[in-house]
């Protein structure tokens, strides 16, 4: 059976076969993780100054080395007016299979706190190996530093969520990142706002827990179908 396209939504595309992605027990793709966070930014009011890179442009942060090549792909996003960014960063290290890796984590960074943080939903409590590079990155193109000369640990630091909430099977890390998103962006809007909140001791994990990500999975491969009705 071919796999067709079954919707397109802004810059998502979604073939049967990462649709089939949202089915219990399956690992989130890039384009699953890319739909979610384009629906959010076009339809949550409110969050015009919080900035979601997808994951085809992670992977790019990660693997372009030119510092203009960079800048000029980031422009339209205006990294340097956000509030807040959130990046999904998986354990891919080969830079010619675009739908590689096992493990999905969610690097963000809060300009009120002036600092990067990390969440993994998983147990090794390690920092993945490609959050530094992705973080450097960003670091350049928030402070428009075209010299690429900031360093991690000397212009800046990459916190540990000690809270993040934890998946319990090898297959949820996708919606983990989603609902760690979700969960920031609501802190965002909240009346007492992000900058209140000391993100690294955050019990985020006590806001949220695997029924509740499981119920986005089905929140989210709903509102595919609802959208697919209505095209």
């Amino acid at each position: 059976m071919e796999d067709s396209i079954l919707l397109t939504y802004k810059s998502a595309t979604l073939r049967k076969s990462d649709i089939d992605n949202l089915r219990d027990c399956c690992w989130l793709n890039d384009q699953c993780i890319n739909f979610y966070y384009e629906y959010l930014a076009n339809t949550v009011q409110g969050i015009d100054n919080v900035k979601l890179v997808d994951p085809a442009s992670a992977a790019l942060l990660l693997y372009t080395d030119d510092i203009e090549d960079l800048f000029d792909i980031f422009e339209p996003l205006e990294l340097p007016d956000a509030d807040l960014i959130c990046c999904p960063v998986n354990d891919n290290t080969d830079k010619f299979k675009g739908a590689g890796g096992s493990h999905w984590t969610l690097l963000f960074y809060s300009k009120a706190h002036h600092s990067f943080f990390y969440s993994d939903s998983g147990s090794t409590g390690c920092v993945l190996s490609n959050i530094p590079s992705v973080a450097t990155k960003l670091h350049w193109l928030i402070t428009n530093n075209r010299e690429g000369t900031s360093e991690q640990g000397t212009d800046f630091e990459i916190n540990v969520v000690k809270n993040a909430p934890k998946q319990t099977n090898s297959y949820d890390c996708g919606v983990y990142v989603l609902e760690m998103t979700r969960l920031l962006i609501d802190m965002y809007l909240s009346d007492e706002g992000i900058s209140s909140v000391e993100l690294e001791d955050y019990k985020f994990d006590d806001l949220t827990s695997s029924e509740n990500v499981n119920e986005l999975r089905h929140t989210i491969r709903d509102t595919i179908s609802a959208l697919i009705g209505e095209s």
